[in-house]
């Protein structure tokens, strides 16, 4: 089969990741997919992982002029752009072939171009909706100017988000936000729970090292503030590695300044931006993953997992249910930062024994939800 996994941009983050790992997954079950972008950015993100697996992009601005590929992201919003708004039917109308049996859309802005352009070419489209629209307006611009237009917002931006499920063969969501989507009647016929998948490490390696790892895309809605304020109180034979790419500079300012200003520049170090490899590398070594912010799944866990790092996150996360009751059971609540200090130490403080028993359960977790039973599903729906 002939699949076009598409992506609006190459930068780093969750979905550009999980469309990268599809690609190299369907072709080792001997399918012809290719890594398709809208747009070519001049930030582009997992340069190593592509250059590794032999991944060569299909940009698709491609085709159009300079001019047309003018662009500019909208005030008040995080990512939104002029060219979510006239890629589609820029690239609908010059456009002139598409050779593929089946479009896996990543992010629920790429499925305003890959709808109009499925259509266009006859060709089966799947839209991965890793957050609605509605969602994202109503959990993270509360106490944003778009917060306060909600009774304007809300209504249009659940319009959109029946288009993307109308307009698609499926739409494929996390398990966390099929009651909401249900909720806002949306046709709960084309939704299919999906869960991102992960690489499995071959060897199991109990050499752990003196440190947790915290690992995310870094901006304020991570909350990133918190987690240092726990490593004030906890064991202090450990210290937190701070993993990934920052989003905003001035963040990092502001971090550094936190870390000092709590005189905790010995028991943090922000590692920045790594390599598929090393970040690999540092789940292996690491003690303990700690997620403290709320998301929709948590890439990180699963990873984690797979490397035999046991985590510590928010029991409302969307990952939580695929993890048996006797972890969840002991998991905090999202700000509930003394239960959050109780579990990191908990866990540090296992004997060789229980401890090993712990990464066992996590890893039978991410064995479950590799890269080849996510793709799989995808393709028992077509």
């Amino acid at each position: 089969m002939r699949i076009a996994v598409v992506i609006e941009e190459l930068i780093e983050g969750g979905f550009q990741k999980v469309a990268i790992n599809e690609v190299k997954q369907f072709r080792e079950m001997e399918h012809n997919a290719e890594l398709v972008i809208l747009r070519n950015s001049k930030s582009q993100g997992y340069t190593d992982l592509l250059k590794k697996i032999n991944i060569k992009p299909i940009y698709l601005d491609k085709y159009l002029s300079k001019y047309l590929k003018f662009s500019f992201k909208f005030p008040f919003f995080n990512y939104f752009s002029l060219y979510h708004i006239t890629y589609p039917p820029l690239l609908t109308k010059f456009l002139k072939k598409f050779e593929f049996d089946l479009i896996i859309s990543h992010g629920t802005y790429t499925s305003f171009s890959t709808i109009p352009i499925a259509q266009k070419f006859e060709i089966k489209c799947i839209s991965y909706m890793h957050d609605p629209i509605s969602y994202v307006l109503e959990t993270k611009y509360q106490k944003h100017i778009l917060g306060y237009l909600k009774k304007l917002t809300i209504p249009l931006a659940v319009y959109f988000d029946k288009y993307i499920v109308n307009n698609s063969e499926f739409t494929l969501i996390y398990f966390k936000f099929k009651n909401y989507l249900e909720r806002k009647n949306i046709n709960s016929q084309n939704l299919v729970i999906i869960t991102n998948g992960c690489d499995i490490v071959d060897n199991h390696q109990q050499n752990k090292l003196n440190y947790i790892v915290s690992v995310s895309k870094w901006d304020k809605s991570k909350k990133l503030e918190d987690l240092i304020k726990i490593t004030k109180n906890i064991n202090k034979n450990y210290k937190l590695k701070i993993i990934g790419k920052w989003h905003d500079l001035k963040y990092l300012d502001d971090i550094i300044k936190l870390i000092n200003n709590l005189n905790l520049e010995n028991q943090i170090e922000i590692v920045g931006q790594v390599s598929e490899e090393k970040l690999k590398n540092y789940y292996t070594k690491a003690k303990l993953l700690v997620h403290i912010n709320e998301e929709a799944f948590g890439m990180s866990i699963l990873e984690s997992s797979a490397n035999y790092c046991p985590s510590v996150f928010c029991k409302t996360n969307g990952i939580s249910y695929l993890y048996p009751k006797k972890i969840i059971n002991n998991m905090p609540l999202a700000n509930d930062h003394n239960k959050f200090i109780e579990e990191i130490n908990r866990i540090l403080s296992l004997n060789q024994k229980y401890y090993i028993e712990l990464t066992n359960l996590y890893f039978e977790t991410a064995k479950n939800n590799n890269w080849k039973n996510h793709c799989q599903k995808i393709l028992n729906l077509v």
